[in-house]
């Protein structure tokens, strides 16, 4: 028995215009919340960038108007000091750079020179006279916001840009920065591209979904004939697991695309899942990381928050092993969190610091001191390659006690910062903490040398050091910016506890071996007590000696200060480096204790006697019977003398006649980036 021509047309109809409707409606709702997705995202991301330039400009005007209301200096000078700091930020940040001007005067700031100075109110082009007004008056209002044409340094062309505008309390001038709508349009496009690819995806499976069914429909439609006219069931077919073979169709093959498309569907449901989890999970102690606690606190509400850090955890890594320091850091994690009530969050923000978000009552000083006692007591047990390592550590912890979340992650750090600076275990943070400044100076330093060291512009300059037998060089650190050199006083200090310090002593090693393999000058390299401590820096440093064979021709200075707070490291690198000939001074001699008796112990080839003994001593009585007894002392057992800071002849006259063996200065010649 046949089903007739009309019933399948009837049915086949009903079928297909049923899809048809379902697939319409489908599309529809799938491209309602592409368009969504995409609103949100983008509306989200200018969201987030204008918090950005909100959070940027108010530091930098706080800055500001602590440095003219209560630094006690010229008003002249601190104008141009903070003018330093806001050009060196433009230099890395030229598509956000931040612009000062005075409502009456000039332009104080931009990255453009020729428009330094210029007061645009005075313009003859009425649009400039205007945008200043509207920018004086964003200044003053609640919002700060504006937008307008402006010329981006990046194209030189004019383009739509929206600002973050305030004004400097109790001065004339304003301070903002903005970013150009073609940037925010370039994200915008990235979003789009993500969610139609997302929606694109849908749809090719929506459309097997469909085949299948219809493949389905024309199956059963077959095998309702067949069991017409056979007067068998589909279902015992199905059992015995039979193919019903009628026009090339088999029911099995079917089937088994039914269970890889669902399969298929379950795996990437389970990628994505895992996808997310590594996303926002950290991977060792199994908590929510960084990113998981940014994204919670744009939804979530917390009345409080902390920080905790483990006290010197860098030196279980470098004592123990990084093995032992990870397993340090899941016990902690499972202890914080046992010890935590319900009502609060823990996530693990970087390698040693945890953070803490509290959704019930306000943190009270009696758990964080419960917390820090519990661990100050324990002894935490390792078990490493058969060993048991018993390990104590200690928490520096910096509370907030307010539910305020705006900037929540600064203050925990600032008040961090501080704690770690006053040597203090517990924290609770308040605006008074004035350490701001510092960390500003502090993330533009890290951020500069990072650059540097990419681009390759740390650089040594070598200064001459006349001798009675010899000429030689000190190689001085620079980075080397356009046409300007900028000092290690504006960086150096700033990335000591860093892994870039290592990588510009290694940098300074390898320069300075490469230009002095074709000459005959012996030159030194500053050493710090890092890095005399750091194994890897004393194997690079021997490697470019044998590479270059420059043995008997390298000098380490090592600063006074660092020298005597263990003088026994350096006599053993000094013994460690003389089978290498290399020699050793040490630098800034008179700053520091000028203790005498490690001067035997450690005997050095030089001493350097600091500039501020030497830059005065043609006038000054007490500076020159010291420095006539340090050369004194020296010469008596047997090391010799360097003056630092020779800056003029009458300077110069006085070394020579009270037997100083080496000059370096300006008098004899300046730091130079080519000899």
């Amino acid at each position: 028995m046949k089903l007739s021509k009309q019933f399948k047309i009837v049915t086949y109809g009903i079928f297909f215009v049923t899809i048809f409707v379902f697939l319409i409606v489908n599309i529809f709702q799938q491209f309602n919340i592409y368009k969504e997705e995409v609103s949100k995202e983008t509306k989200k991301y200018i969201q987030i960038e204008k918090s950005k330039l909100k959070e940027k400009v108010d530091l930098f005007a706080e800055q500001f108007e602590y440095i003219l209301n209560n630094v006690n200096a010229p008003k002249k000078h601190k104008i141009e000091a903070f003018k330093k700091i806001i050009e060196n930020y433009n230099k890395h940040h030229l598509d956000k750079y931040i612009f000062i001007d005075s409502e009456k005067g000039g332009i104080l700031v931009y990255p453009d020179s020729k428009l330094l100075g210029i007061n645009l109110l005075k313009s003859n082009n009425e649009k400039l006279r205007k945008l200043k007004e509207m920018l004086i008056k964003a200044s003053h209002s609640k919002e700060h916001f504006i937008v307008y044409e402006w010329i981006n340094p990046k194209t030189g062309k004019k383009e739509l840009k929206i600002s973050y505008v305030r004004h400097i309390k109790h001065s004339p001038y304003f301070i903002g920065s903005g970013i150009f709508l073609n940037d925010i349009n370039k994200i915008k496009n990235e979003i789009k591209n993500y969610y139609l690819n997302e929606f694109l995806d849908s749809m090719v499976l929506f459309l097997l979904l469909i085949l299948l069914l219809t493949a389905l429909f024309y199956v059963l439609l077959k095998n309702i004939e067949n069991k017409l006219k056979n007067d068998l069931t589909v279902f015992e077919k199905f059992v015995k697991k039979e193919k019903i073979y009628k026009n090339k169709i088999y029911f099995e093959e079917f089937r088994n695309l039914a269970v890889k498309i669902i399969k298929l569907l379950k795996e990437k449901s389970k990628l994505l899942k895992n996808i997310e989890y590594k996303t926002y999970f950290d991977e060792l102690t199994s908590l929510p990381n960084k990113l998981k606690l940014e994204k919670d606190l744009k939804k979530l509400n917390p009345k409080g928050s902390m920080i905790v850090d483990i006290k010197n955890f860098s030196l279980i890594n470098d004592y123990y092993s990084i093995e032992v320091g990870d397993m340090v850091l899941k016990n902690l994690a499972k202890n914080l969190k046992n010890l935590l009530p319900d009502n609060c969050k823990l996530y693990r923000y970087s390698a040693d610091e945890f953070i803490v978000l509290n959704f019930g009552e306000i943190l009270c000083k009696e758990l964080v001191e419960k917390i820090f006692s519990y661990f100050k007591y324990k002894i935490i047990d390792i078990k490493y390659k058969n060993e048991e390592i018993p390990i104590n550590i200690e928490l520096i912890m910096a509370i907030i006690k307010d539910g305020n979340k705006e900037n929540i992650i600064k203050k925990l750090h600032l008040a961090l910062l501080y704690a770690k600076k006053n040597d203090l275990n517990i924290v609770f943070y308040n605006e008074k903490m004035d350490i701001e400044e510092k960390v500003i100076k502090k993330f533009e330093s890290i951020e500069m040398v990072k650059k540097a060291l990419t681009e390759d512009r740390i650089i040594p300059v070598f200064q001459k050091i006349i001798k009675p037998d010899k000429i030689s060089y000190e190689c001085l650190v620079r980075i080397k910016e356009k046409d300007r050199l900028i000092s290690p006083f504006f960086f150096l200090d700033n990335v000591k506890n860093t892994a870039l310090y290592f990588e510009i002593t290694k940098t300074m090693i390898r320069k300075s071996c490469e230009v002095f393999k074709n000459r005959r000058e012996d030159f030194s390299i500053n050493f710090s007590y890092k890095d005399l401590h750091n194994d890897k820096i004393k194997r690079y440093l021997k490697e470019h000696i044998e590479k270059y064979n420059l043995q008997g021709r390298v000098i380490i200075e090592l600063l006074e200060t660092e020298a005597m707070e263990d003088f026994k490291e350096v006599i053993k690198f000094i013994k460690e480096m003389k089978p290498y000939g290399i020699k050793t001074a040490i630098d800034d001699f008179g700053t520091g204790y000028s203790n005498f008796s490690y001067l035997a112990d450690i005997h050095p080839d030089y001493i350097k006697i600091d500039g501020s003994l030497i830059k005065t001593i043609n006038k000054n009585k007490r500076y020159y019977t010291i420095v006539k007894h340090v050369n004194y002392f020296a010469h008596d057992l047997g090391i010799k003398t360097i003056a630092e800071f020779v800056h003029n002849k009458e300077v110069y006259d006085v070394l020579v006649e009270l037997g100083i063996d080496g000059f370096q200065g300006y008098y004899i010649e300046e730091p130079r980036e080519v000899i």
